[in-house]
């Protein structure tokens, strides 16, 4: 059974979580305006229960949440990962969401390279300083707020090999 059908949210829930979310129009994406994750997916806690936005906004909207494991909350034609507009979003397989993801031309956006990645810390302009630099790795790590390994691998060219 769906962890989601044992879900209890209050009155006071409900409204801070729409709170969070720019209704427009009923044919225009409503935009999560609370935090959200890498991939521009909004996040809603209640308590020590972490929910993503437009999941919520689907059961929130009167789409009751299919009984098997794993279904997702799919954006469909919506290219919007912030959308929590419920008639933007259907349940659906992480198949589907993946196909979605694909014809949209979402794709996988960890692959990226560099400042195109969505883990970046670095900028490109950072990476050649750490490269010219002549402080120790360590030194170069605290500055910058990266381990000591990541600048040993960047001046090895292990990783950000596309930067000059």
């Amino acid at each position: 059974m769906c962890y989601w059908l044992h879900m209890k949210l209050t009155e006071k829930d409900v409204a801070r979580f729409w709170s969070k979310v720019a209704v427009a129009g009923d044919d225009d994406c409503w935009i999560w305006t609370g935090w959200a994750n890498r991939f521009g997916h909004g996040r809603f806690d209640v308590g020590v229960k972490k929910y993503l936005a437009h999941r919520l906004a689907l059961v929130l909207g009167g789409f009751p949440v299919p009984a098997a494991p794993g279904d997702c909350a799919l954006h469909g034609d919506c290219s919007n990962p912030a959308c929590c507009n419920p008639r933007h979003l259907r349940w659906g397989t992480k198949a589907e969401n993946s196909a979605d993801r694909d014809r949209l031309g979402r794709g996988d956006w960890s692959n990226a390279l560099g400042e195109g990645n969505c883990n970046a810390k670095l900028t490109a302009e950072a990476v050649q300083l750490i490269r010219r630099s002549e402080l120790s790795q360590r030194a170069m790590a605290r500055q910058l707020g990266v381990s000591q390994r990541t600048i040993c691998q960047i001046r090895r060219r292990e990783t950000w090999a596309h930067v000059a």
